[in-house]
């Protein structure tokens, strides 16, 4: 056995684990990442609820905390809705839900750039050994 096929096939099982183990991270990274970035939409920990009125025009929105904090506001549809959009903004600021959802974000790019650079090592070489073994 000549020293290079020693070398050979050293190398092979570490870039076969690095394309493995990157492939993994990238998958954990967007699986984490997820309900994080599901945060801009929903899944804020509490229950928003607005009702109109039309004969007079009025509208009133509540929201309930987890914790059972009530903030309620009445007055026009317009006002109320401003007011329901402000509240919100200063709920998710203070449960730093702007923080996860950066958070997540962060993590899903990082857990795709590392699922394409493991496919990477992976596909190149094992094209990179299929070709030096061809004798070409």
């Amino acid at each position: 056995m000549t020293q290079r096929s020693v070398r050979a096939r050293i190398r092979r099982p570490s870039w076969l684990a690095v394309g493995v183990v990157a492939i993994v991270l990238g998958v954990g990274a967007l699986v984490a990442s997820a309900p994080l970035v599901m945060l801009e939409t929903a899944g804020w920990p509490w229950m928003t609820t607005m009702s109109n009125e039309t004969d007079p025009p009025s509208a009133t929105a509540k929201i309930v905390e987890e914790d059972g904090t009530v903030h309620q506001f009445a007055g026009t549809p317009s006002t109320t809705s401003a007011w329901l959009v402000d509240k919100e903004d200063q709920l998710k600021k203070s449960h730093g839900i702007y923080t996860k959802i950066a958070v997540g974000r962060t993590l899903s790019w990082i857990g795709g750039a590392l699922l394409v650079a493991g496919c990477v090592v992976l596909l190149y070489r094992r094209l990179y050994h299929r070709g030096s073994n061809s004798g070409l």
